[in-house]
């Protein structure tokens, strides 16, 4: 009997564990990927994507794009957002130019928010998605971050959010349209990050927004995404607030272990988009493993992390370095 189950059940335990080491997103989109909807399922939707100049903004706005999607992209660096509006109708030769509105905001103008909605309702005579993906990062320890940091951080990674979302959804609302809004949170939303506790604490005050949002609202025909990112090479990094609210980090960030691209990122976001994900995460490993001990064991990581941080694996990640 022993060693019937030695033969059956260790290997499949160990195919179980290649497959798992192989996965970079949770298995509901794992399995969306192989079995659900592809990006083109949202073909001649209306789509405004925030924080769209660079990063997983602007691999989001590619592949929906290829899938025949109406665009708006919106950032604060204008010629950045014509060059990525520019790939976008490379990509798809069926798309127009009245196809993508480039529309840069400065997102804490809350005031410019409510202008920009209604040049997208202006332009395209509805909207039938909002991504709120504009955020900026930070890397500092906790007792050396001045709190006008912390401020900076919450107008811009919540605050805005909250508002232009509400903006978004009380229209839906008014007149009685169905509706999709999804949010860049991040693997930091429900995990702990040190030298990252501003980050980290917006990103948590998100999920709770949303997932109460989502409860208001679901039943009347409005979905929301929660899309969690981990490591991804972007500049979120490396242009990341620091300790004093006037400096910035010009850094390149290092991490020991290989990150996900901005591409692949993207391509996971579309396909959580399609198939309205309440929650999705696209996270390479090891640090996918963290995320699910994260979610799952969260007094164990409570333990288990604060021996792992010595004052000088503090100080360097404080500089950049995970290693």
């Amino acid at each position: 009997m022993v060693c019937l189950c030695l033969f059956v059940v260790l290997p499949i335990v160990a195919g179980i564990l290649y497959l798992f080491a192989k996965q970079d997103c949770n298995l509901i989109l794992v399995l969306c990927e192989r079995f659900g909807k592809q990006p083109d399922a949202l073909k001649g939707q209306v789509i405004w994507i925030t924080g769209a100049s660079s990063g997983i903004g602007r691999e989001l706005a590619y592949e929906l794009a290829k899938a025949g999607c109406k665009l708006v992209l919106s950032a604060t660096r204008k010629e950045r957002l014509d060059e990525a509006r520019d790939k976008c109708l490379k990509l798809n030769g069926r798309l127009g130019i009245n196809d993508i509105l480039v529309l840069p905001i400065d997102m804490t103008d809350l005031k410019a928010q409510e202008e920009a909605h209604k040049k997208v309702l202006e332009h395209f005579g509805k909207l039938d998605m909002l991504v709120n993906n504009a955020a900026r990062f930070q890397m500092s320890q906790f007792e050396e971050t001045d709190l006008a940091v912390d401020r900076a951080l919450f107008e811009l990674n919540v605050i805005s959010v909250v508002n232009l979302t509400r903006l978004v959804i009380k229209e839906w609302i008014d007149k009685k349209q169905k509706g999709h809004v999804a949010v860049t949170s991040s693997f930091a939303g429900f995990a702990p990050g040190p030298v990252s506790s501003g980050y980290v604490g917006t990103k948590h005050a998100l999920h709770g927004y949303f997932s109460s949002i989502a409860a208001e609202v679901g039943n009347r025909g409005i979905t929301t995404s929660i899309v969690c990112p981990g490591p991804v090479k972007t500049e979120l990094q490396e242009k990341s607030f620091v300790a004093k609210i006037n400096e910035r980090s010009n850094q390149n960030v290092r991490f020991a272990m290989p990150i996900m691209s901005a591409e692949r990122c993207g391509r996971l976001f579309a396909i959580a988009l399609a198939n309205k994900l309440r929650v999705a995460w696209t996270i390479n490993q090891p640090f996918l493993f963290v995320a699910y001990l994260s979610q799952y064991t969260p007094t164990l990581i409570g333990y288990l992390l604060p021996l792992t941080m010595s004052a000088d694996r503090i100080r360097r990640m404080a500089n950049a370095d995970y290693s």
